[in-house]
């Protein structure tokens, strides 16, 4: 991302084939708009496997929506990538003035989404000319949409009013950061904190990976 002054921006709006179901409108908007930033797929437009599919199902199409959500996943699955999608679809597809972040032990942890949301953006021309990269944030300014990184520290955490809030590796992080962060659901309508984390070493038999409601007042990492 270039220093110094922004450039103007695009503000009309990203042609989109939206759908009801979340599941499917996020998978529309991954293989229509974003292509795979690195590995296996490199630039080719960017599908979700059947299983990262039903995770979103799972989170935004339940009814009723659950507020605070954990997807446990082992590694090398694409949480990272899988993330970026989240966050790059509710800044462009979710509701003006969407606001997402993404909280983990540091900044360093959290900025592994971002860097690869940045990517993402980078790879796309039409993204990219809607958006202004920073440092650790990026801003849609026609939607006054807003993505940043935050480190898992209670006092820089206070206040936020986001519609999606993402906890990564979340069994690192202490209970008085996840209390924070969840019991701010409910300044928007429709917020979601996302809890995504890996099953421990203790685990007796392959975990595929899953999603549950979770209560907000009890973090967990299975």
């Amino acid at each position: 991302m270039r220093a110094g002054p922004k450039p103007a921006v695009d503000s009309s709006p990203l042609s989109l084939r939206g759908s009801a179901r979340r599941e499917l409108a996020v998978a529309r908007f991954a293989f229509d708009h974003i292509r795979v930033p690195r590995g296996h797929g490199v630039r080719k437009p960017f599908r979700l496997r059947p299983w990262q599919r039903e995770l979103v199902a799972l989170t935004w199409d339940a009814r009723p929506r659950p507020r605070v959500a954990g997807w446990m996943l082992p590694r090398g699955q694409g949480k990272t990538s899988l993330v970026a999608v989240l966050a790059l679809y509710e800044l462009f597809a979710g509701t003006d003035g969407a606001q997402v972040v993404v909280v983990a032990t540091d900044e360093r942890q959290a900025g592994l989404a971002f860097r690869a949301a940045v990517r993402m953006v980078e790879l796309n021309p039409d993204l990219e000319r809607r958006v202004q990269l920073f440092q650790n944030r990026m801003v849609v300014p026609k939607r006054g949409a807003s993505f940043q990184v935050l480190p898992a520290v209670p006092k820089r955490l206070e206040g936020l009013d986001y519609t999606l809030a993402i906890l990564d590796e979340a069994g690192r992080i202490d209970r008085d950061v996840f209390e924070v962060v969840t019991l701010a659901t409910g300044k928007q309508r429709a917020s979601v904190a996302l809890a995504i984390g890996t099953p421990g070493p203790s685990s007796t038999r392959p975990y595929s990976g899953g999603c549950a409601p979770m209560s907000p007042s009890i973090p967990t990492t299975r």
